[in-house]
């Protein structure tokens, strides 16, 4: 899995804007120190993915992002049926919800 990040080594930060390009996506990382760094993913948004893993959850939450060493791992966080809910979702589900307007913090360490 390809990887392409900013000049950074580690970074953790707010999703700030997504540019899709055929296959992969950018990722615009806003830094806790206002730097904007963009993180290339290998995936596409997918809106069908996105329904489907939030269906039965009252109220998202927000999400998180996690790429290391060429893993990347997603989570969505909400609320189902009054209680607090975790959950792994894919990257293209993921995509689909940062395009939504969910907050989703970034973790990007390359190493």
């Amino acid at each position: 899995m390809a990887l392409a990040t900013s000049h950074l080594d580690a970074v953790t930060g707010l999703a700030a804007g997504l540019d899709v390009d055929g296959r992969a996506s950018r990722l615009g990382v806003r830094s806790g120190g206002g730097e904007l760094l963009h993180v290339t993913v290998p995936a596409t948004p997918d809106r069908r993915a996105a329904d489907h893993v939030t269906a039965g959850y009252r109220h998202l939450v927000w999400q998180r992002i996690d790429v290391s060493d060429g893993r990347i791992e997603c989570r969505l966080r909400g609320v189902r049926h009054r209680l607090p809910s975790e959950r792994p979702i894919s990257l293209a589900a993921a995509l689909a919800l940062v395009e939504r307007g969910l907050p989703t913090v970034v973790r990007v360490e390359a190493h």
